[in-house]
């Protein structure tokens, strides 16, 4: 099995950088992932408020023993109860620090830029807020007969359709113990059965741009009512040509709705796309330097197509610890 070298990494042009994080600009910096974590404030934390929401000076005995086993770093974000459940379920205990620098504001509804690597856990810190957005809703909705939903509530958009499955995944994972309805649109699946999803009223959707757009325009689907966006993996959407789609979708989505993009690097594409399409944004920037954990190695194996099987499971039994 030869190993390659490590692919050089597409580096964030310091101008353009510079540009966005100046004063004055319209991305607002926050601090290092060294700095302090700061508990969210007040208005983040009352969007996780409800009887079942969870502080450090609850009864750690409740909930059958599980929130002894939840580490305090999750508990801090101040998010409900069934979604601290779901991330111990999920076997999570500390945030990235991705996950410490993105959450709170994004729990405070802003607009968010995040520029982190590949496996710094940026999926959890898109779907926490998420949850809480849209679980905390749905129950104020319920209180009163006046009071009308829209959906769908939410829309991630992804470059893949591998990333959009893992991503599908892990939301039913995360929320496991939250009444969220969500679907995937992707390339390559039955459309009459994406028709028939989209009429259920889903509460979110993962998709990929092409198919997505396509159903939106033969079935004339609305937007309205969509109050969370992501933009997953950013530059990968643009780098894939996704750009007329994207802007054709961000035309049909309410100028209230509050928008996170996460990306490893910033092609001055992706930034004319910020511009347009975000709010005084504040700007995230973690371990830009390369797309690749250090402990993460990339190999290249040549094998014949009716191998490939085979030979994946002599490399997760005898190569892979």
């Amino acid at each position: 099995m030869g190993k390659m070298k490590r692919p050089a990494p597409m580096i964030l042009d310091d101008d353009l950088f510079d540009s966005l994080s100046a004063p004055g600009s319209m991305l607002t910096p926050l601090a290092s992932a060294s700095a302090p974590f700061k508990r969210p404030s007040k208005s983040a934390m009352a969007m996780g408020k409800s009887k079942n929401s969870v502080t450090d000076g609850d009864d750690p005995n409740d909930v059958n023993g599980w929130k002894k086993k939840t580490n305090s770093g999750f508990r801090a974000f101040n998010i409900s109860q069934p979604l601290l459940k779901g991330i111990w379920k999920r076997g999570f205990t500390v945030p990235t620090p991705i996950q410490r620098k993105a959450i709170p504001p994004i729990l405070d509804g802003n607009d968010v830029v995040a520029m982190a690597r590949t496996g710094s856990g940026k999926t959890a810190a898109f779907l926490i807020p998420l949850f809480e957005k849209l679980q905390g809703m749905k129950s104020a909705s319920s209180i009163g007969p006046d009071v009308r939903i829209k959906y769908p509530r939410a829309l991630i958009l992804s470059p893949t359709r591998e990333l959009a499955t893992q991503t599908l995944t892990f939301f039913k994972e995360l929320g496991k113990f939250l009444k969220l309805k969500v679907i995937a649109i992707l390339g390559g699946d039955s459309m009459e059965s994406q028709f028939a999803a989209l009429h259920d009223k889903p509460d979110v959707i993962i998709a990929t741009p092409g198919r997505f757009m396509h159903l939106c325009v033969e079935m004339e689907y609305k937007l309205d009512g969509v109050e969370y966006v992501v933009f997953d993996e950013a530059d990968r959407l643009f780098e894939m040509g996704f750009g007329e789609q994207l802007s054709e979708i961000l035309h049909r989505l309410p100028e209230s709705r509050q928008t996170v993009l996460f990306s490893a690097t910033m092609p001055k594409l992706l930034v004319d796309f910020t511009k347009a399409g975000l709010r005084n944004p504040i700007l995230i920037r973690l371990d830009v330097d390369t797309k690749l954990p250090e402990r993460l190695a990339l190999n290249y194996l040549a094998c014949r197509s009716e191998d490939k099987l085979s030979t994946l499971l002599y490399l997760l039994n005898n190569e892979i610890n």
